[in-house]
């Protein structure tokens, strides 16, 4: 976390930024493996008949265990995010009480 710290303040306002395409996306990176995941398991319900034709049981049991990944993923994205606000939380109240570098 250190380095986190030491990093200069953004001289570019909080609001300029998050209103930004750029300032989205950072907002959102978390969920990138959700949406791909979710792309994915879309395919999987399109196509399976195709597993149905070959073993009901085996189709039921891949679509299901790809819908519990599918959340547990979507669940970790969420938890991401809010770490990543409460870390920027920390990271303002830090530069906001003007603290200065003191070397020992």
């Amino acid at each position: 976390m250190n380095e986190v710290f030491n990093l200069p303040p953004i001289r570019k306002g909080d609001t300029e930024f998050a209103a930004s395409k750029s300032g989205l996306l950072v907002a959102k990176m978390f969920y990138f493996p959700s949406v791909v995941f979710g792309f994915i398991m879309a395919n999987d319900f399109w196509t399976a008949y195709k597993g149905f034709s070959i073993s009901e049981w085996h189709a039921i049991v891949s679509l299901a265990l790809g819908l519990i990944c599918l959340l547990m993923i979507s669940y970790l994205s969420y938890k991401c995010t809010n770490q990543k606000a409460k870390i920027f939380e920390a990271y303002k109240m830090f530069w906001g009480n003007e603290y200065t570098f003191k070397a020992d």
